[in-house]
């Protein structure tokens, strides 16, 4: 299944669940959309949100899969890790799963082990699994757990740390270097 109709069975399915006082979009950046392998997978969010930046993406709900060979399609839940349950899925199918976060997993653990030397073992992507993480114009943005300000823009050659509350994820990926 290509791209294009992947997106139009997201859309749908991302219609039938909105009310018509907010109305929901799919990011119209193909960057936005993860390739699984066995999948696409969709961000979306309000359309208030995409076109002024204001209000909040609705909570509970994470992105849309549309699985390549059926054109199922589901929404990942918020309570588990999104990598997890994709991986889940595909096991459950036999069907190989290709987590597209797992290069810049792997940098940015590879970063911070050289940021804490008086850490006794290296930090390994696998320490990072808990971590939210998507990507965000070429750039991945992770998101330490639990109450904290600290996150993280992982590129091709580059690792740039910021914290939400003084800078903006556009403020950072402005400082970082523009496209990753």
């Amino acid at each position: 299944m290509e791209l294009s109709e992947a997106r139009a069975v997201a859309a749908a399915f991302l219609e039938s669940m909105e009310s018509p006082g907010e109305p929901l979009r799919l990011a119209t950046n193909d960057e936005q959309v993860a390739d699984v392998g066995w999948a696409w997978v969709f961000a979306w969010s309000t359309a208030q949100w995409f076109d002024t930046g204001q209000g909040r993406p609705p909570v509970g709900g994470g992105p849309i899969v549309v699985v390549k060979a059926t054109r199922d399609s589901w929404m990942l839940g918020s309570g588990t890790p999104y990598d997890e349950q994709l991986t889940a899925y595909a096991a459950e199918r036999g069907w190989e799963h290709v987590d597209p976060g797992a290069e810049p997993a792997t940098k940015l653990a590879a970063w911070l082990t050289v940021q804490s030397p008086a850490r006794p073992d290296p930090v390994t992507a696998a320490d990072l699994a808990t971590w939210r993480r998507r990507e965000v114009q070429g750039w991945w943005l992770f998101e330490m757990p639990g109450f904290t300000d600290t996150m993280f823009l992982v590129g091709d050659g580059t690792v740039h740390e910021f914290h939400p509350s003084r800078t903006s994820v556009d403020e950072a990926l402005a400082a970082a270097g523009g496209t990753g």
